[in-house]
């Protein structure tokens, strides 16, 4: 299978006042598109002259907007909008069947991002998070039968979204949609790179084998192997320390029930940077409760090192994932899952740093005893 991704990453930032009037703020963003249209050329001739008067305008409405912020009494208070735009197209050949596909990248997939924060004093500083999806079809989910797959009715939701209170000596208490202390733990790296390294790992997850004897489609995708890379989240409360000679420690517990620890190093030492992360993930509420998935225990660690003045580094991860019974069928298998890399940062032009690498992986268990009663992938391979 292969396949090529689009992507766009898009960044407001700016301070704003609390606003007197939510009109006030839409005259201002209307502009601002007004404008981008004529910039990018998308507005017809006939309407050059309103346009341009629109863009003239701008400073003005900017400033009407300022002079009607309500200062007294308001913090000032930092807003960033920041969003990207993933889409790919790859092709697939199961043995029978041979077709290309466009979907939106799940991994890194289509998003809005607002992050919002103001200083309450010389210690403490309260914020907010809120990223939204918005898919089409997604690369994780189409399949043979369905290319049009967008996770959730409409493809819009939330991925996450909090409210934080932070003090810079007791650390940090976040509420709200978030994973609970072991968030994209083993992507924090030297390198900056994922593991493994793309930007969709989860690329065709859901494209069914076929059974090598009678060409049927059977129940057993990539994602039996896979799906347990992700970053799950939930409704919790997540407490994350203060940084502590390097140190800096995570702790999360929600829904019914969901809890994880870790803790994460970063830290020069002589020439190189160093990055060692370990954490710990217990779920017993996978499916809320309805049974139709495993509860499962989770134990991941990463080391990273990279020598600065040559550029060498290296990556090492493993994870490893327990089960526990689905009521009334069998007990899966425990998977574990190992990956390394080599490699080589350099600045070959002034368009920035270049990345030489090499990776392997490998991932044990995911597929032992998917045949057994209760799973739907009991046609095997052949």
């Amino acid at each position: 299978m292969w396949g090529f991704s689009t992507f766009l990453h898009i960044f407001i930032s700016g301070r704003l006042n609390r606003l007197s009037q939510s009109t006030e703020a839409f005259a201002l963003l209307s502009a601002i598109f007004c404008c981008l249209a004529v910039l990018l050329g998308s507005v017809p001739s006939r309407a050059e002259g309103v346009s341009t008067q629109c863009c003239a305008n701008l400073a003005e409405r900017i400033a009407d907007l300022e002079a009607t912020a309500a200062h007294k009494g308001n913090r000032r208070m930092s807003l960033q909008l920041s969003g990207l735009i993933n889409h790919s197209v790859f092709n697939f050949d199961d043995g029978d069947e041979r077709n290309t596909y466009q979907a939106s990248n799940l991994f890194t997939g289509p998003r809005i991002r607002f992050e919002g924060g103001a200083v309450i004093n010389s210690d403490w500083r309260a914020g907010f998070k809120h990223y939204t999806n918005v898919f089409t079809a997604t690369s994780f989910t189409v399949n043979q039968n369905d290319d049009n797959d967008q996770i959730v009715p409409g493809g819009i939701f939330t991925r996450r979204t909090i409210w934080y209170l932070d003090n810079k000596h007791l650390g940090r208490i976040s509420v709200g949609r978030t994973a609970p202390g072991v968030d994209n733990l083993i992507y924090g790296t030297t390198s900056g790179l994922f593991a493994p390294s793309s930007s969709d790992i989860l690329l065709g997850s859901s494209l069914a084998f076929r059974n090598s004897v009678t060409g049927e489609l059977t129940g057993i995708t990539p994602l039996s192997l896979t799906g347990f890379l992700f970053a799950l989240r939930r409704n919790v409360v997540l407490y994350t320390s203060p940084l502590i000679n390097g140190l800096t420690f995570r702790a999360g517990y929600g829904e019914d029930d969901t809890w994880g620890l870790s803790a994460v190093y970063a830290k020069p030492h002589g020439a190189f940077d160093v990055v060692a992360r370990a954490g710990y993930l217990e779920d017993t509420d996978a499916t809320n409760g309805s049974g139709t998935e495993p509860d499962f225990l989770e134990i991941k660690g990463v080391l990273s090192a990279l020598h600065r003045p040559t550029g060498l580094f290296f990556d090492a991860v493993h994870v490893h994932r327990s089960f526990e019974a689905i009521p009334g069928g069998p007990s899966p298998n425990d998977i574990d899952y190992s990956y390394g890399r080599l490699g080589w940062i350099t600045k070959l032009n002034e368009q920035g740093r270049t990345v030489f690498f090499g990776e392997l992986a490998r991932g044990e268990g995911g597929l032992e005893g998917i045949d057994s009663p209760g799973f739907t992938a009991n046609a095997g391979l052949g």
